[in-house]
């Protein structure tokens, strides 16, 4: 499942974590890319949401 964020394409399928940076922004570690990609809070809330959904992580593992 793919989902577009800030002009980013983020395959919802390929999030390893979620990492909260401050109120406003988040990190979201991707198994395929060294670095993250930082997007705002509310983004990262809904990226988490839609992963548990398809049932792929724990609650734990995310915001």
């Amino acid at each position: 499942m793919f989902i577009s964020v800030q002009g980013k394409i983020i395959n919802i399928n390929y999030i390893v974590i979620v990492e909260k940076i401050d109120a406003n922004s988040a990190k979201i570690f991707l198994s395929h890319q060294n670095e993250p990609i930082e997007v705002p809070l509310s983004y990262a809330s809904i990226l988490g949401k839609i992963h548990r959904a398809l049932g792929i992580l724990e609650e734990e593992d995310f915001l």
